[in-house]
């Protein structure tokens, strides 16, 4: 009785390395490192601000962003075609200068949204933009990054309907032009399910030879 007790005892001792070992399912965590500065202090995460380009009109929707610096805007295109350029305040619908910000034109049919053009924030200084297709900036397509307190959107719209001219900037430069991925789908239109739960299944086979161990002993 003693002999088995003894036994009893040693697999006892050995059930937890029973239970831990194995393969633990698909375990995942989203959890991510953060970054510092030299001195030791925590940098916020970069934002990116979208920006629709004719949505739902001639117009930029939103119009009017303030936006950190290291921050992105992408801007997503729709139907039918446009661009976005810089011109300055006092001259709408004209470039800002031969190293004005132009994506270049977009001709979109469908998809709209999907075709993308992106420009990081680099300062403070108010960047103020327009669509160089058609008559489309005199018509109040025009938008304003970081505007200083005097000078307002709505003084933009103005001076731009007075435009005589819309034109483009000569060369697409200051953006990375993309476009967004489709949805992962089965061959039913279904998403897969997401791997990694967050959960773990802890195996049973160790666990079970464990228990058919103590009940042979029990027996004898």
């Amino acid at each position: 009785m003693s002999a088995t007790l003894a036994i009893l005892a040693a697999l006892t001792g050995l059930l937890p390395l029973t239970l831990g070992d194995g393969d633990y399912g698909n375990y995942s965590t989203s959890a991510k490192p953060i970054s510092v500065n030299s001195s030791g202090i925590p940098i916020p995460p970069f934002s990116t601000h979208i920006v629709n380009v004719g949505m739902s009109g001639l117009f930029f929707s939103p119009d009017n962003l303030n936006v950190s610096v290291g921050d992105s805007v992408e801007f997503r295109f729709f139907p039918l075609n446009h661009s976005v350029a810089q011109s300055s305040f006092s001259a709408p619908c004209a470039p800002a200068g031969p190293r004005a910000l132009f994506s270049g034109f977009f001709p979109v049919q469908s998809d709209g949204g999907r075709q993308r053009w992106t420009i990081q924030i680099n300062d403070t200084k108010p960047i103020w933009l327009y669509c160089s297709q058609g008559p489309h900036c005199q018509m109040g397509m025009v938008a304003v990054i970081n505007p200083p307190p005097d000078q307002s959107i709505g003084r933009y719209k103005q001076a731009a309907a007075n435009a005589t001219a819309n034109m483009s900037p000569k060369d697409i430069q200051g953006g990375i032009t993309g476009s967004a991925s489709p949805p992962n789908v089965n061959s039913s239109g279904v998403a897969p399910e997401p791997t990694g739960s967050g959960t773990r299944s802890v195996p049973f086979g160790g666990f079970t030879l464990f228990l058919g161990l103590i009940f042979i002993l029990i027996v004898l």
